[in-house]
Parts: C-alpha cells; sequence; structure tokens
C-alpha cells in the first residue's frame, strides 16, 4: 500500500511542485501589495462623575447596594462609538482627505503630503473620487482623476463632478517636491463610517470600570493622532456635560431660594399683621 501510494506521488510531483510555487507566488505578491494595518491601543478608566454624578457617593453607594457600574461604563463605551464624536475626528483632522505616495508595488498613505487639498465649496452629496497628482518642477501640478485632467498652479480652484471646487495648496516648500502621487476626497460619512469601523471600544473585565480601545490604522502615529483627538473629544463632551448640569443646578437652587425668600417675605407680612 504505501509502495504504491509512493508511486503516486512520484508521478504527480508536478503538480505538487506546482502549487507549491503558485502559493509562494500568491504570498509574494499578497506581502507586495497589502497595506499593513497597525493596532492602536489606549485604555480609559470610566469614574462615576463622569456625567457629572458624585463621584465617592455614588460609587460607595452602589458598593453598599451591590449594584455594577457596568451598565454606566456600556453607555460610555457606546458614547466613544457614536458618530457625533468621531465626526468631530475627521471635520477638525480633516480626515475625508487622504494622501499618497507610491513605494514598489504599493500606494503607501501620507501623513505630511507636500500638498494640502480643500474642499472650498463641496456639493451636497460628494462622491469618492480618486486623484493622481504629479508635482512638476516648474511648481504646477498636473492632475488626473477619473476621464479628466489638468494642469494648475497651487491656490488654483478646480471645479471636478460630483466633488464641488478643490484648490490645492503647498503644505511646506520644504515638502513640496516634483514626483507623483495620489489623493482622494470622499463624504464625511464615508469618511466616519470607515474610521468607526476600525474601531472597537470593549470593557476590560467586570467590575471594573475600565474601557479598551483598540483603533487599527496604516499609519501609526497617524492612528496614534485620531485616537487621542477622539479622547480628548470625549473629555471635552463629558466636561460640557457637567458645567451644563452645574449650570442647571445652579439655576434651579436660585429659582427655589427666589420663591422661598417671596414666601417668607409674604409670612413675615402676614404675622405683623397678625399682631397688630
Amino acid at each position: 500500500n504505501y509502495t504504491q501510494l509512493w508511486r503516486k506521488m512520484k508521478a504527480a510531483w508536478p503538480w505538487f511542485l506546482g502549487t507549491f510555487v503558485v502559493l509562494c507566488l500568491a504570498v509574494f505578491f499578497y506581502i507586495q501589495y497589502a497595506t499593513p494595518l497597525y493596532n492602536i491601543h489606549a485604555m480609559i478608566k470610566i469614574s462615576s462623575s463622569t456625567r457629572g454624578g458624585s463621584a465617592a457617593g455614588d460609587q460607595s453607594l452602589t458598593e453598599e447596594l451591590g449594584v455594577s457600574t457596568t451598565s454606566s461604563v456600556d453607555e460610555e463605551a457606546v458614547v466613544l462609538k457614536t458618530r457625533s464624536l468621531m465626526e468631530k475626528v475627521v471635520r477638525d483632522m480633516k480626515l475625508d482627505v487622504l494622501y499618497y505616495r507610491k513605494e514598489g508595488f504599493r500606494t503607501i498613505e501620507m501623513y505630511q503630503p507636500p500638498f494640502v487639498v480643500e474642499v472650498i465649496d463641496p456639493l451636497d452629496s460628494i462622491k469618492f473620487t480618486m486623484f493622481d497628482a504629479t508635482v512638476l518642477s516648474n511648481g504646477k501640478v498636473e492632475v488626473k482623476w477619473e476621464d479628466s485632467a489638468t494642469q494648475l498652479s497651487f491656490n488654483k480652484p478646480l471645479k471636478v463632478a460630483g466633488v464641488g471646487t478643490i484648490q490645492l495648496g503647498q503644505a511646506d516648500e520644504r515638502r513640496t517636491l516634483p514626483g507623483e502621487y495620489s489623493f482622494t476626497i470622499s463624504s464625511v460619512d464615508k469618511a466616519v463610517s470607515d474610521l468607526s469601523n476600525s474601531l472597537e471600544v470593549a470593557l476590560f473585565a467586570k467590575q471594573v470600570a475600565i474601557l479598551d480601545l483598540n483603533f487599527s490604522y496604516p499609519l501609526p502615529k497617524k492612528g496614534e493622532d485620531i485616537l487621542n483627538r477622539l479622547l480628548d473629544l470625549y473629555v471635552q463632551t463629558n466636561l460640557e456635560d457637567r458645567n451644563r448640569l452645574a449650570d442647571s443646578s445652579v439655576a434651579f437652587i436660585q429659582n427655589r431660594l427666589s420663591f422661598l425668600g417671596g414666601e417668607l417675605g409674604d409670612l413675615e407680612g402676614d404675622i405683623q399683621s397678625f399682631k397688630q
């Protein structure tokens, strides 16, 4: 039996060799073309006063009653995944425009591009569009997209169907070197959706008010800045909520004091009338 099996395998060795070569080529091209993703990790502790409660009082009370704080932590996890928070990040960092350069077989995203693209007059609905941009030695830029092409100077407006009016400006004269680049323009909604899908927020451990955040992005430094900006906006939103709650509480107390002062004044007048 083993002898017959060996003979069959020996007769089919070209197929095995061919399959091995194809697999090696597939792995080689995958490594050459695939863009690596880096995982950016962060942890955040959720206090019971995050949304304006009393830190010591609420926590001690929940511990005495044996009530888990998991629900409040879950609420904060939902807040971190809200669209409004990520939309602020996209608009602040202008993540609806991404820049790339070619390196070998791959197209790699750039964090510090040689030029900056600004959509100065966007359409109501922006179509995802990819552009090829060649910075020329004469200081101009040749831009190609879909079936269109043009050559223009920096800071000159350019109308693009499905996008609106855009403008290319020099980010830094020292970085604006001649070469071939590319960039994409997408709607804010698409950028928010893509980044939200790359963010994972989970509870670190039960009975521990700590959230574990993992964010996947091709550029480690840019990914760190995006996650840090998200956390900064989250903290800022919490502070605004607490200040708003404090202002409401102060206004309520002042109204009650004014009301009680009026009541006491009327009562004092009734007492004086009764004495007379």
